[in-house]
């Protein structure tokens, strides 16, 4: 039991996440633009809501207006590291 114990504080340590997250950092973009639009079609319609509240079929209507900025957003993540605020 404390060998398994020991293993969750590791894996879960939030050091330990970011000094791995680290090493991904890249200048290259990372995702696309039609990789994010594949992602958001692929999304189920179903009836339940997200952890901010928002449906998948609201999504998808607004693809084409919030296609960009999320690509910006994933993008800008991967270059610069998560805000602190997010983690």
């Amino acid at each position: 039991m404390e060998d398994w114990n020991s293993y969750l504080k590791k894996l879960y340590e939030p050091h330990e996440v970011m000094d791995n997250f680290q090493a991904l950092l890249t200048n290259e973009q990372v995702f696309s633009l039609e990789g994010i639009e594949f992602g958001i079609k692929c999304l189920a319609n179903g009836k339940t809501k997200g952890i901010e509240g928002y449906q998948a079929k609201i999504l998808k209507i607004e693809a084409p207006v919030l296609i960009p900025y999320i690509h910006n957003l994933f993008n800008m993540v991967v270059k610069h590291g998560f805000p602190k605020l997010w983690t």
